[in-house]
């Protein structure tokens, strides 16, 4: 729900038909302005600007630039300019400065990847590149962003992240972080490295993000960075098991791990994910009382189910611990509770998991 006074002056010259359009230039100002998302009751208040606009002409494309804007929340404030340049594939080109609770910003900054904003972030940043989907995040970026207290629910995780704090630094369109901080479901994370188009991904729907980061946890538990149960649709109409859009490269190091009734501790190693496709290589860790290498994937490219393949090789490992942990291989012909002792193996193992991430028992190779 808008509200405010808005002074405007405009000209309107040229033929209007079936394949022609006018040509419109225009001048405008806006006043004690205000903007209510009426779900949530989020407002910004006291909006000032003065801005521009000129339609397309000749090979001209459209023009709209905020010469000068400003407004504020209940606790916060912003001002900057902004120009765009193109509807049809949309250029950027931003100066903002803002001092913000991202509370107050719910249901206006957060319809694309997250909801259920909460904590403070403050920014100065310089940003000018497109904004349409498969486009790199910047002709040109600058600036910081500081996030303190941050919480969201990410879209297509049934966990929540919270106590997110750190700084980005804005550099040649990438954001880097060093030494961020955060709570995402039972896990807790400290991050560095860089991300591609992470203000994209937030704030626009169909958006890809891709990032590049070294990180270390206290406790990692894999279901809280899965998708919720059923599959996802991208943009293209394909279904995923991971969240649309999303590449990754990632190097690890984690004190305490666990998925679903398999726990390790000390593990390392590095992860990959590309094209619905997860990857694991060099992964060391001590598990089942004993210790552990391997290297494996998780397809995700079939939509309603996943081909999970890995090569491992154990050490002096707890034998019924170990099938206990795998849930039998998802067999049931020989079981934790038919067998006792310990031992060393390779092993060769694929099945079929649903989107639910439960085996086919049918599907195992071992």
């Amino acid at each position: 729900q808008p509200g405010g006074r808005l002074t405007l002056q405009a000209d309107v010259a040229g033929s209007w038909g079936k394949t022609s359009t006018p040509f419109i230039k225009a001048d405008f100002e806006l006043t004690k302005g205000s903007f209510t998302h009426l779900e949530t009751g989020s407002k910004i208040k006291n909006i000032g600007l003065t801005g521009s606009f000129a339609s397309t002409q000749g090979k001209r494309a459209e023009v709209l630039n905020l010469t000068a804007f400003s407004g504020e929340t209940r606790n916060g404030k912003f001002k900057g300019r902004v120009q765009i340049t193109g509807f049809k594939k949309p250029v950027l080109d931003l100066n903002l400065s803002a001092d913000l609770d991202l509370s107050e910003l719910e249901g206006i900054i957060s319809a694309g990847a997250a909801d259920d904003l909460a904590g403070k972030l403050v920014a100065d940043i310089n940003y000018r590149g497109a904004v349409q989907t498969g486009s790199q995040m910047a002709v040109a970026a600058n600036g910081f962003v500081r996030l303190s207290g941050v919480g969201f629910t990410p879209q297509g995780l049934d966990v929540k992240a919270k106590d997110i704090n750190g700084q980005f630094e804005l550099k040649n369109g990438r954001i880097w972080v060093d030494g961020l901080s955060a709570v995402v479901g039972e896990s807790t994370l400290q991050i560095s490295g860089f991300f591609d188009n992470l203000i994209g991904y937030i704030l626009f729907t169909d958006q890809p993000l891709h990032f590049d980061i070294r990180f270390s946890a206290g406790k990692f538990r894999l279901e809280d960075f899965m998708a919720n149960s059923g599959a996802k649709t991208d943009s293209s109409g394909q279904s995923s098991i991971f969240p649309p859009g999303v590449s990754f490269n990632a190097g690890f190091s984690i004190n305490e791990f666990s998925y679903k009734k398999f726990t390790a501790s000390q593990a390392s190693g590095s992860l990959s994910l590309d094209d619905n496709v997860l990857r694991a290589s060099d992964l060391k860790f001590s598990a089942l009382d004993g210790k552990a290498t391997a290297t494996g994937l998780l397809n995700g490219r079939y939509g309603n189910h996943a081909q999970v393949i890995c090569n491992a090789k154990l050490t002096n490992v707890d034998i019924p611990r170990m099938f206990n942990e795998f849930s039998d291989f998802g067999q049931t012909s020989l079981q934790s509770r038919h067998m006792k002792g310990r031992g060393d193996a390779t092993i060769q193992y694929a099945a079929t998991l649903n989107n639910r991430f439960e085996t086919d028992e049918a599907s195992v190779a071992a």
